[in-house]
């Protein structure tokens, strides 16, 4: 998992990122990204927060609050963690727009001596 805070100059002023050893499914471990990402921002006291993703079903899934069995508890700690700010939107961008966030979920990966998606 990897993300990146920029303000609205684009320079990056956080990032981050984690690993974890077994993850269910690719989404989950999109979804797991976003929680992290969110729970880092409201640790730093964002108060609103412009999100993009590279992935256009997590992206979905967020913004019509749609249920999916497999992500519920995931889904409904990212809805928490949402409250904590004033304003919290999510957008989807191509994964070659987000690169170095992709670098940093890569590396994490490569801590874990697991091969790179």
């Amino acid at each position: 998992m990897g993300w990146i805070f920029k303000i609205q100059d684009h320079r990056v002023i956080h990032q981050g990122s984690a690993s974890r050893r077994h993850t269910p499914f690719a989404l989950a471990a999109e979804a797991l990204a976003m929680k992290a990402a969110l729970t880092a921002a409201s640790r730093i006291e964002f108060t609103s927060i412009s999100v993009f993703l590279d992935s256009q079903v997590l992206t979905s899934l967020l913004n019509t609050k749609t249920a999916m069995n497999e992500l519920q508890g995931i889904l409904h700690d990212i809805a928490l963690l949402c409250r904590s700010f004033v304003y919290c939107i999510f957008s989807f961008i191509p994964r070659e727009a987000n690169l170095l966030a992709d670098m940093l979920a890569k590396a994490a990966l490569v801590s874990l001596n697991c091969p790179a998606l």
